[in-house]
């Protein structure tokens, strides 16, 4: 593999035009972002695989899109915390958007999943997520414009890119993680990613 594949260093903006680039060129994607965008969510991202499977079959050069187990959509609200309100989105993104499954979790009440300490934002809560590479996602501005997500810097862009799959440092069930990443079947798919 070449660099272009995801070998070697890349420096922070690298990574961030060439993803973005890659989003751009995804018509399907563009427009779910629009859709997500137009909900006027609180502090609002897709991510997870919406964004790592885009690259890693980008630099593995699968000429087929990896099938997406749902569309991680994130937002934090701390007004208004109730499960049945994201049941409510996803019912009615399903209805409007049915080629994917559609995942919507405020980030403002999932601490309570694992006791850890309030979250303060959506990138607060997506650094306590088991994995850096899975904590980079993306946003559609009011203008268009395409903006990230990530709270790891220039480590969860690194580790994106060169396919490290590298637990959380705020992520501290090791045996999780471990049974994680095995019944994801990363290192399966895309036979490149290393885990670290």
């Amino acid at each position: 593999m070449n660099r272009t594949d995801g070998v070697g260093r890349w420096s922070f903006n690298e990574a961030e035009q060439r993803i973005l680039a890659w989003i751009a060129e995804d018509e399907i994607r563009m427009s779910e972002l629009q859709a997500v965008r137009e909900m006027n969510l609180p502090d609002w991202c897709i991510g997870a695989g919406y964004v790592r499977n885009l690259v890693w079959d980008k630099l593995h050069r699968y000429a087929e899109p990896t099938p997406l187990n749902d569309v991680d959509v994130v937002y934090y609200d701390s007004i208004c915390t109730q499960e049945s309100i994201e049941k409510q989105y996803e019912q009615a993104f399903q209805a409007k958007l049915p080629h994917r499954k559609w995942s919507f979790k405020n980030q403002a009440r999932m601490h309570m999943l694992r006791r850890d300490e309030p979250f303060i934002s959506t990138a607060d809560a997506m650094m306590h997520w088991p994995e850096l590479m899975t904590a980079v996602d993306v946003r559609m501005e009011a203008d268009g414009a395409l903006t990230f997500i990530c709270p790891w810097g220039e480590q969860g862009l690194q580790d994106l890119m060169e396919m490290n799959i590298r637990q959380s440092p705020k992520f501290t069930d090791r045996a999780y993680y471990e049974a994680r990443v095995r019944n994801k079947g990363w290192l399966v798919t895309w036979p490149h990613a290393r885990m670290k």
